[in-house]
């Protein structure tokens, strides 16, 4: 039997219900709610391959069933219970810094495994490529390990897309009593600057001049994330971030625009029947998500996807036809959303969500990494592309066998981060560079 160690910091979770986790997200970040739904599944479907342990930095109060152990939040105490606990892997986030990735002493033997949750880090995965305690690097989705395949961290790389639980019978439900769906449009994430909820209240305006009975349906909070998070005067996000967003949605007398509402942190079946009833969803048009959760969340809902077009994105959604490139368009797109006569298909969202992202499907994936991890085999990749135009990806593919030759030679990322500079850079140059006697003033 193998011991596995999930790392959980959890210190901001709450009281959430996490004993029901195959009913869907309990109202918590998507990366502790996967986290913990992959521990629990891999206990629960193989208890005579592994033992699961999860590894946390604060006590859950309705736990899921597994064994937890409380650590500190420093890697010696995390890889000195991981050892008394017996773990041979340890699952651990990628954004974590490099030194939860160097076990000493009795925890050098552990073979670490890192969860890409959030987008790749291009300067910490040369580090992470050479960690010989570092045996893999789990992608979250094919677009996101594909915006690495040029990288030196690609050859310990694989993706397993998150396992997505759901009650087909409930949303089927929900979808056939939604009824007339109206000029709604649904946001779903934390209300920080990372998601972006700033972009859609920036772009509201012009969505109601050319709409004007459209609603706008907030689901999320700036507690999502941190429990503790003190909040400003509309309840919603801490005060600097609500005044940033506020701005463009006030009314002559001060208010906030009666199009806008803000419904705060909703999951289950409430979430489910709230977003039944809009026409168009939109999540985080501000920085690229691995993922997407809230994407299915809307899929499932049968909503138009207004998504920018990130790695994560083009995985769940695919080439969306309201989807968009530059900020600029978002207004346009949710306008051309709203006004569309065409009706997602609810039917062919359950199939699709089940044949790539359900549990049955997912859990396998993960059980065959764990056994590749401890028996030393290396990671598979699947062969071709797809979307091979998406953000040069051709490219990518092309310079990792230029690489195979030449390893001196940059993957494009790091070239994507040097040219931009490169005008600045030589401007500089000619600035400091002493000027010749006799030269021309």
């Amino acid at each position: 039997m193998i011991t596995i160690g999930f790392f959980l910091q959890n210190s901001n979770l709450g009281d959430a219900d996490c004993s029901e986790l195959l009913s869907g997200n309990p109202g918590v970040g998507g990366t502790e709610y996967e986290i913990l739904l992959v521990a629990s599944e891999l206990a629960r479907r193989y208890p005579a391959d592994f033992r699961v342990v999860v590894l946390t930095t604060g006590s859950l109060s309705r736990p899921p069933k597994l064994e937890f152990r409380v650590v500190d939040n420093m890697p010696g105490s995390l890889f000195r219970v991981a050892v008394e606990a017996g773990c041979d892997v340890l699952v651990l986030e990628a954004k974590l810094p490099l030194e939860w990735y160097r076990p000493k002493g009795p925890a050098s033997g552990l073979k670490l495994v890192a969860w890409a949750h959030l987008d790749s880090d291009w300067r910490k995965y040369c580090s992470m490529s050479e960690n010989s305690s570092l045996v893999r690097l789990v992608c979250v989705g094919r677009e996101e390990l594909d915006t690495i395949r040029d990288h030196d961290i690609y050859r310990k790389g694989t993706f397993i897309y998150y396992p997505y639980a759901f009650d087909e019978e409930m949303v089927r439900a929900i979808a056939s009593r939604a009824g007339d769906r109206g000029h709604r449009v649904a946001f779903v994430g934390s209300l920080t600057p990372s998601k972006g909820f700033h972009i859609l209240a920036d772009a509201w305006p012009e969505v109601l001049r050319r709409v004007p009975d459209a609603e706008l349906h907030v689901y999320g909070s700036g507690k999502l994330y941190h429990k503790n998070a003190v909040l400003g005067p509309l309840g919603v996000a801490e005060e600097s971030y609500e005044k940033r967003f506020s701005q463009p949605l006030l009314q002559a007398d001060g208010t906030i625009h009666h199009s806008v509402h803000f419904h705060g942190v909703c999951h289950g079946l409430a979430m489910r029947e709230q977003l039944a009833r809009a026409k168009v969803g939109v999540i985080n048009p501000n920085t690229d998500e691995t993922f997407g959760l809230s994407a299915v969340d809307l899929l499932l809902a049968g909503c138009h996807m207004v998504v920018r077009r990130s790695p994560g994105v083009m995985d769940t959604c695919g080439y969306s036809p309201f989807s968009y490139a530059k900020r600029s368009f978002l207004p346009r797109r949710i306008v051309a959303a709203l006004l569309t006569e065409k009706k997602p298909s609810v039917e062919e969202a359950i199939e699709s969500v089940n044949r790539r992202f359900g549990p049955d499907v997912i859990l396998p994936q993960w059980r065959k990494l764990l056994f590749d991890v401890v028996e030393n085999r290396p990671a598979e990749h699947i062969s071709g592309l797809v979307h091979p135009f998406y953000r040069l990806k051709w490219l990518r593919e092309l310079n990792r066998h230029v690489r195979r030759l030449v390893p001196a030679f940059l993957p494009v990322g790091r070239w994507q981060e040097i040219l931009p500079a490169v005008p600045g850079l030589i401007g500089e140059l000619v600035k400091r560079t002493p000027k010749a006697k006799g030269a021309v003033k």
